[in-house]
């Protein structure tokens, strides 16, 4: 669908409706830079997708230190919340039986201070303490 919306604009602004009329007329252009980010954005999810299609998905007891495909449940501040260490897609959101659970990847701040640590294990992330509470 989103490949359909980039082909739907970029179609849009090459069309001979979208000639500018005058030289302050920039709806075509801006159209055109609509078209490459919506292309962009599709191939980004296309790559994310086979990513996450081929990803081994490695099985922890709670034992195991923090990697990738880590389900991590955190405290920080009195509240807790769950998190999925993925390869990419950094900041989504999924809803999984009920609590939502946030994709962080290695190269974002606080998944670099996660890998390797363990239930009990506590980082710094800016202001914020996290404790790590469970590892799925």
């Amino acid at each position: 669908m989103l490949v359909q919306a980039a082909q739907s604009t970029y179609d849009g602004a090459t069309s001979e409706e979208a000639r500018a009329e005058h030289q302050y007329d920039t709806r075509a252009l801006e159209a055109s830079y609509l078209a490459g980010a919506q292309a962009r954005r599709a191939g980004d999810m296309k790559d994310a997708l086979m990513r996450y299609k081929s990803l081994a998905v490695d099985s922890f007891d709670g034992a195991k230190p923090i990697a990738l495909t880590a389900l991590i449940q955190l405290e920080s501040d009195g509240s807790q919340g769950w998190y999925f260490m993925g390869p990419c897609s950094g900041g989504l959101k999924v809803e999984h039986q009920g609590e939502t659970v946030v994709v962080i990847t290695p190269s974002a701040p606080l998944g670099r201070m996660l890998l390797g640590r363990s239930v009990g294990d506590s980082v710094t992330v800016g202001a914020r303490e996290y404790e790590v509470i469970e590892i799925l």
